[in-house]
């Protein structure tokens, strides 16, 4: 293993965190905060989804570092 191989998961799990927190961003500025059990509900409803998919960019990135 080289730097090099350690900057690239580097940079694909700061990518994913990016793109997580630029569609959390997203999600928050449409959300209705006026009716805390509705925002509630939103929220259970849309993280599952959001930590499914930047969870498996992360993992496919932890993935093809181990096996290079």
């Amino acid at each position: 293993m080289d730097r090099r191989a350690v900057s690239r998961l580097s940079r694909g799990t700061d990518e994913a965190v990016r793109l997580a927190q630029r569609d959390l961003s997203r999600f928050w500025r449409g959300l209705d905060v006026s009716n805390p059990a509705e925002c509630r509900q939103a929220l259970l409803d849309f993280l599952p989804d959001l930590v499914a998919t930047y969870g498996n960019v992360a993992a496919v990135a932890a993935v093809e570092w181990w096996e290079e």
